[in-house]
């Protein structure tokens, strides 16, 4: 019996230079970024520069970003209002 759920393959492995070309795509900073995945932008310095792979719900976040799944618009992530933006 189908409730309408569609069942995922494991997303694929996320290295620094693919995770530094998705957060560039999206034109925002590590901080406005880390809050759209759900970690802190000390995480993303070090996926960026690999001494951390993602894991878990973080990698899945990565791959809907990536494929175009979730869409979102990262000017919702950034800081306190009156404080310069960080992404396009």
């Amino acid at each position: 019996m189908s409730h309408g759920l569609m069942r995922l393959g494991a997303p694929p492995v996320y290295g620094p230079s693919e995770i530094r070309r998705l957060r560039r795509r999206f034109k925002c900073g590590k901080t406005v970024f880390g809050r759209m995945v759900g970690v802190s932008p000390v995480t993303i310095w070090q996926w960026e520069t690999g001494k951390v792979k993602p894991s878990g719900p973080a990698r899945q976040i990565l791959h809907y970003l990536n494929a175009g799944i979730l869409k979102i618009d990262p000017k919702l992530f950034v800081g306190k209002p009156g404080r310069p933006r960080r992404c396009g």
